[in-house]
């Protein structure tokens, strides 16, 4: 069983005893990214996020759009409408699903880590390998956490270097690797029965 949620490991192990369990990370990918961003001048969306729209997100993307151009996209809309606003995005944002829920959201980080956008992450109880590369932000702090984001001249920079660090850190290519392996020795060793 694949988890994407390293902290999920320890309760999917207890669930399923009998078959191993393992983490699959999210790891830098060459060739991944697809958003063609547009220049500073040319980003008219102050804050974009997709994904369910839970009522715990509705008030946060409401408060933001009282004095912002918040756009957010539903998770069936067309990806080239999804290309295009994450090209015109100054900060996107990734938001709980509730005030309980302590899961990050490892793929929406990824895409967002992979693609060079400036991420402002709700910060989430759980611990996550790509939290070090995201800016987190309290819920309660959320909102004046995003308004700074906006005022910051080098968010470009910012999301390019970040991307550049979670490149050396995180290579898919040393990470995936003993996972393959391991999985491969499985089956062999049970072919061999």
């Amino acid at each position: 069983i694949w988890v994407l949620a390293e902290s999920m490991l320890p309760g999917y192990a207890a669930l399923f005893p009998e078959l191993p369990v393992r983490f699959l990370p999210h790891g830098h990918v060459s060739g991944f990214a697809t958003v063609h961003h547009r220049p500073e001048a040319e980003c008219d969306i102050d804050f974009f996020f997709s994904g369910s729209l839970t009522e715990h997100r509705k008030r946060i993307l409401a408060e933001l759009a009282r004095d912002h151009k918040v756009v957010y996209q539903a998770p069936d809309a067309p990806e080239y409408l999804r290309q295009d606003h994450l090209s015109r995005s100054k900060v996107c944002l990734s938001l709980r699903l509730s005030e309980r829920n302590d899961i990050p959201s490892v793929s929406r980080m990824h895409y967002r880590l992979q693609n060079r956008n400036f991420l402002l992450h709700e910060a989430y109880a759980l611990p996550c390998p790509l939290a070090p590369f995201v800016l987190q932000a309290p819920t309660a702090d959320l909102p004046s956490w995003a308004a700074a984001a906006l005022q910051l001249p080098n968010r470009r920079e910012i999301a390019d270097g970040v991307h550049e660090q979670f490149k050396a850190a995180l290579p898919m290519t040393t990470l995936l690797p003993p996972l393959l392996d391991e999985a491969m020795a499985r089956i062999a060793a049970r072919d061999a029965v």
